[in-house]
């Protein structure tokens, strides 16, 4: 984009989307509506971006290699090198904190 910024919304299946997810006490982290409410917030997240000049991407698999591959492919089609930050919001459950973790790492 324009500004420098690159929005970017992961659906972490191995961790919070997957069918097979579940919590330490067996159950199911993401029900279908908990999915649909998360659809619908990142169709309208999207819409308003796009409407500011932006866009999002969504991409589905761990954020960390996600973002790590988004970041490669910066930096290889980069002509004057890149610096990179990324911005995330902040989470305070453990599982989540070990994701942020494995982004910044």
């Amino acid at each position: 984009t324009p500004s420098g910024i690159l929005p970017v919304f992961v659906f972490d299946t191995t961790r919070i989307y997957g069918s097979k997810v579940h919590s330490e006490l067996g159950c199911q982290k993401c029900g279908p509506r908990r999915a649909q409410f998360v659809l619908e917030a990142v169709a309208d997240l999207r819409a308003n971006l796009e409407r500011r000049g932006s866009g999002l991407i969504v991409a589905v698999g761990k954020p960390e290699v996600v973002l790590a591959g988004i970041a490669k492919s910066a930096i290889g089609s980069a002509k004057d090198g890149v610096n990179m930050n990324v911005v995330c919001q902040e989470e305070v459950c453990s599982e989540e904190l070990s994701v942020d973790k494995a982004v910044r790492g």
